[in-house]
């Protein structure tokens, strides 16, 4: 019995067989879509924050580290997926789901059994035991209607072949971008 393997990226290989004209399998990711903004959360340090953070209410596991559903959380706002069980573009996204820490062996063999590696239903328990505008609990946070938090501005040039971030600012949920950018 096969007790372990080994995953290689071998981006000369796959080139050469582009260029062959032979088949190769591969899978579309939506990482491009965001990879200015991730590597950015990522340089900064603000990802290991949102993915850290631990709910202070947290009831049970998920079957999941929290980071990692943190992680899927904070790249579905990123997509622009609303409602979660329209969430597959994050859910089965091979890349993305790496980046959160799953395992190449664990993401392909969900998607050879036609199934997500996360269920949506997962990602909405999770998101309901973390609290939601309790209190200023975390130092800096503000209080806005029922929210309570912080608020990231980030500028960014978005000029073709000159995209990169040109500066941001960290404030409370309640003070105004304008405010934070001077």
């Amino acid at each position: 019995m096969k007790t372990w393997q080994l995953w290689r990226e071998d981006k000369a290989a796959v080139t050469r067989q582009l260029e062959e004209g032979l088949r190769h399998e591969g899978h579309n990711s939506a990482f491009g879509d965001n990879d200015l903004i991730i590597g950015f959360l990522m340089v900064e340090g603000f990802w290991s924050v949102l993915t850290e953070t631990r709910a202070d209410l947290l009831k049970r596991e998920n079957g999941y580290p929290p980071r990692m559903l943190n992680g899927l959380c904070a790249l579905r706002e990123l997509a622009g997926v609303e409602r979660i069980a329209q969430s597959g573009k994050v859910l089965g996204d091979e890349a993305l789901l790496r980046m959160v820490g799953f395992q190449a062996e664990q993401i392909e063999a969900a998607r050879s059994d036609g199934r997500l590696r996360v269920d949506p239903e997962i990602l909405s328990n999770h998101l309901i035991t973390i609290p939601y505008g309790q209190k200023e609990n975390y130092e800096g946070s503000e209080k806005r209607g029922e929210g309570v938090g912080y608020k990231l501005v980030v500028v960014l040039n978005i000029d073709e072949g000159h995209e990169r971030v040109v500066g941001w600012a960290l404030g409370g949920l309640a003070r105004s971008e304008k405010a934070m950018l001077k």
